[in-house]
C-alpha cells in the first residue's frame, strides 16, 4: 500500500509539473506574439511622426550639391563657387 502511494504521488507531481511547464509555454508565446505586435505598431508610430515632407525634393537636392563637390564646383557650404 505504501509503496502505491509513493508511486501515486511521484505521477501527480509529474502531470502538475508538465501542466506547469505547459502553462508557462503557453505563456511565453502568447507574450512574444504581443511584443511582435507592439514593435509592429510603435515603428508604424514612429515613421509616421517622423517622416519629412517634400523629402524628395530635398533628396535631390542633397544628390545635387553632392555632384557639384564631387566635380570640385561647389563650396563647402553648398553653393557654387565662383572661378573653381
Amino acid at each position: 500500500m505504501t509503496t502505491a502511494c509513493l508511486v501515486g504521488a511521484a505521477l501527480v507531481a509529474g502531470l502538475l509539473t508538465l501542466v506547469i511547464a505547459r502553462g508557462e509555454r503557453l505563456a511565453d508565446l502568447d507574450a512574444q506574439a504581443k511584443s511582435r505586435q507592439f514593435l509592429g505598431t510603435a515603428k508604424a508610430a514612429q515613421y509616421s511622426l517622423t517622416a519629412r515632407t517634400g523629402h524628395a525634393a530635398t533628396s535631390t537636392r542633397g544628390w545635387s550639391r553632392r555632384a557639384a563637390c564631387s566635380a570640385g564646383t561647389a563650396s563647402s557650404t553648398g553653393r557654387l563657387a565662383a572661378g573653381r
